[in-house]
């Protein structure tokens, strides 16, 4: 408390992390101590390191010397100017303790909460707006939780010299604890993805086993969820003859499904009768244009044909799969089946 902060941080500095952090604990716990009590403190802790000596009788200078001092103290001594501080120092946003704490993530808050000594985390806490400091609270245990609340309603006014050499330790120790949760994080990344490359009973028995030992640890892990069984296809019982014969709506929202192209190749391949019948279902205008796009046809290889036919076919059996239209042969089909 009589260092400067600098000061007190360089000598902070040359102890270890556990000493620093014990003699920041106690300096919370000081309360005010006056100025008559420093001094005799500071002349203390000089004497016992021998810094300071009794005084001893002092030799007798010689008389031409001696006139040479008196002299020279004679003389006036200029003050050396002390600069002001600039209005960037006065202004420095340093000036607001624990400015750490906004860009602290809650997670790592709440870490620091639980682990450090309860009379430094009720002075972070104080530090916080009052919506925060009770969500940080609400992640920390409840016996932590009455014990940082109770050091609340006692704390005292601390000295800003004192807050500022916690705060170093406070801002030292939460930058520990993000580096060590970025660490775990990277670490849970490439479990999971090993997890997700062992796929079906590999990966689930590997989560089992770690959960035998370490629940806690097994219900960060992400869960592996059975590969399902591909759905068969349905069976085959739907020819495009068929296809052509479902009613009016349902033939429609089938070629409506389909590309423009894949109709004009399956309708070359149809009968006369059949291809009227399916350009009825169109407007006079999409039917024009479809009769101009099979003329400029020329030429085609039957397997584009044939397969542009069993295109709508698919197209007709995913849509009666999702209950868009209706095939009255399926029942039939399925009885022979």
């Amino acid at each position: 408390m009589v260092l400067d902060t600098d000061t007190a941080d360089k000598l902070l500095e040359q102890m270890t992390p556990e000493q620093a952090t014990l003699i920041r604990q106690q300096l919370l716990s000081l309360g005010e101590v006056s100025a008559e009590e420093q001094e005799a403190v500071v002349e203390e802790f000089f004497r016992a390191g021998g810094f300071l000596v009794d005084e001893e009788p002092a030799a007798e200078l010689d008389p031409q010397l001696a006139g040479l001092i008196a002299a020279d103290r004679s003389q006036p001594v200029a003050e050396t100017p002390v600069p002001a501080p600039s209005s960037d120092e006065v202004s420095s946003p340093t000036s607001r303790p624990f400015v750490c704490l906004e860009t602290t993530a809650d997670e790592d808050l709440a870490t620091f909460l639980e682990t450090e000594a309860a009379q430094t985390a009720a002075l972070v806490v104080s530090h916080l707006t009052p919506a925060r400091a009770a969500e940080v609270l609400a992640l920390v245990s409840l016996q932590r939780q009455t014990e940082i609340v109770r050091r609340l309603v006692e704390l005292d006014q601390t000295d800003n010299e004192v807050i500022r050499l916690v705060e170093r330790g406070v801002e030292e120790r939460l930058q520990q604890i993000a580096h060590e949760r970025r660490r775990r994080e990277i670490s849970l990344a490439a479990v999971a993805s090993m997890l997700t490359a062992a796929k079906g009973p590999a990966g689930q028995k590997l989560i089992e086993n770690v959960a035998q030992e370490d629940p806690h640890l097994a219900a960060r892990l992400p869960q592996i969820t059975p590969a399902a069984e591909p759905t068969p296809a349905p069976s085959q019982r739907l020819s495009y003859e068929e296809l052509l014969q479902l009613s009016g709506a349902s033939l429609l929202e089938v070629l409506a499904e389909a590309d423009a192209e894949v109709v004009v190749l399956a309708l070359a391949g149809s009968t006369p009768v059949q291809t009227e019948r399916t350009l009825r279902l169109f407007t006079p205008e999409d039917a024009r244009l479809l009769r101009q796009a099979m003329q400029r046809l020329g030429p085609t290889r039957l397997s584009d044909v044939e397969n542009a036919q069993q295109e709508l076919v698919d197209i007709a059996l995913r849509l009666e799969a999702e209950g868009r239209i209706d095939l009255p042969f399926r029942q039939h089909f399925a009885a022979v089946a």
